[in-house]
Formats: C-alpha cells, structure tokens, sequence
C-alpha cells in the first residue's frame, strides 16, 4: 500500500473514526452517500474546531488553555469567568504573527476521505482542483466559523456558549442529539456528526461547580449501519 494512502487512513480516522475509514474502504454504496456524509462530517469537525479555537494554534497549548480554564469557571463566578476567557482570546489572538488561512486544513480533510474511498489517487492533483473549484466557498464557511468564535469566545461573558459536536462511537441520546433524516434506532452509536447544535452552560451564583445547562440546539447524527 502507497505511503500516501496509508496517511490519508490515519487522517480520516483521526478526525472520523475507525468504522468511517471502513466504510470508506469498502465502499459499500454506488450513489457516494457514504462519501457525502464524510465529507459533511469533516466539515462539521473543522467547523467545530474553529468555533471552539483559543487561537487556531498549537493543539498541546490549546488543550492546556482548556484546561486553565476549566479551572477558572470552576471556582470563580460567571462574569469573572466569562470576562477572562474573553480577554484571554482577544490577546492571544491578537499575538498571531498573521491571520491564519484555514482553508488548507479542510481542503486536506476533503482529499484524504476522496484517496480513502478510491475516488482519485493523486493527492496533489486533487487538492489544487479543490481549492480552485471550491477554495472560494470553504473561505467563506470558515471566515464565518471565525466570526462566531469571536461572538461567543469574546463578547458573551454572562453565559458559556459552546457548538456541540458529538464523537463517532458514543451512544445516542435523544435529549442532546438529533438523528439527521428524523428516523432510526435509538439503541445504535452514533457514526457521525454532520451537524452541529449548541449548548448554553451558566455558572450558578455561589455555588462550586455547579452550572444550570441547556442545549439549545441539538446537533444532528448520523447512525452506524
């Protein structure tokens, strides 16, 4: 097996899971809905990321940030927390040595599901087709994610808004989740997300670690078959 498609695996799965990647490789269906679904999926996954980014950088220091303030919200009050998280992005971000172009990532996510099913062999070839039939398109999906991670990262502070994206592989819950189509077993896992909802988290007043929750969007799912 190429290198090249052995990467284009790994990546898929990194972002899809493993019965995805399956799916893929077997491609089991003649319309390409398996290859839709993955492709919507991934957008939904990079969306996400991007909503949800402390500075679209290193993911170890992304993950770190989370983690301060996890801590934060914790054990100070709701506008404290909230006005922390905010000043914190608009200064990180503020440090960025130049705007980041966000497009490759996706178009990258786009060309490795294709390599996957076998659609296309060539990587490069596909991807420079990508961004110049596409590249317009996915610019301004992605400036629009960027957009709301300033809404809800820096100008909310008196609640926590979050997009909620749901991992392959978790059982599926009717409260916060929603089958894609209206209809399906409600016994199965979910295979992916291919669209996102939104939770609305605010910290009681004097309390430790106590939050009144709400979903206020659910995101859509799609079963495994």
């Amino acid at each position: 097996m190429p290198e090249e498609l052995k990467e284009a695996f790994a990546c898929v799965e990194e972002i899809l899971g493993y019965r995805m990647v399956d799916l893929l490789r077997k491609n089991v269906d003649d319309d390409g809905d398996t290859v839709r679904i993955a492709l919507k999926t991934s957008m939904a996954a990079y969306t996400h990321w991007i909503i949800s980014s402390w500075y679209f950088e290193n993911p170890e220091d992304e993950h770190l940030l989370s983690e301060i303030y996890a801590r934060v919200r914790e054990a100070e009050e709701q506008m404290v927390s909230g006005r922390w998280r905010a000043l914190t992005r608009i200064h990180l971000q503020r440090m960025l040595a130049a705007e980041p172009d966000l497009t490759i990532y996706m178009v990258d996510a786009f060309v490795n599901i294709i390599l996957t099913a076998g659609w296309h062999n060539d990587a490069t070839t596909l991807q420079e087709y990508l961004i110049e039939t596409f590249g317009d398109r996915i610019s301004r999906l992605l400036n629009t994610a960027k957009r709301l991670n300033k809404m809800i990262g820096e100008e909310i502070m008196h609640c926590d808004l979050e997009a909620l994206y749901i991992a392959p592989e978790v059982a599926f819950n009717n409260i916060t989740m929603e089958i894609a189509g209206g209809v399906g077993d409600e016994e199965k896992m979910v295979l992916c997300t291919t669209d996102l909802g939104l939770v609305k988290a605010e910290k009681r007043l004097g309390k430790v670690g106590e939050w009144d929750e709400a979903v206020l969007l659910r995101p859509k799912v799609v079963f495994d078959v």
